[in-house]
């Protein structure tokens, strides 16, 4: 056998290795952002992550038993911010 074949086989055996690892990569990202798009949701984020309450402000503050603003929800359908709220 010539040297140059049991190089290209090692070629061909490097690459098929290589594009296992890609798709393996690329089934646990996709799987990891199915997890992290629903970790992302304001309302979500808020009230399991932050320990908060969504809450609609009146007069630009969180009611008063959720004093504390720590982030928004997002917004109502006339665009006005929901506030994500802590006692």
């Amino acid at each position: 056998m010539k040297r140059g074949q049991g190089l290209s086989m090692n070629v061909i055996i490097i690459a098929a290795l290589a594009l296992l690892v890609l798709v393996v990569l690329a089934v646990i990202f996709i799987t990891r952002t199915d997890d992290w798009a629903g970790q992302t949701d304001p309302g979500t984020l808020c009230e399991s992550t932050l320990g908060g309450e969504c809450r609609a402000p009146a007069d630009n503050k969180c009611p008063s038993d959720v004093p504390r603003k720590i982030g928004t929800c997002g917004s109502d359908d006339g665009g006005n911010d929901i506030f994500c709220c802590k006692a």
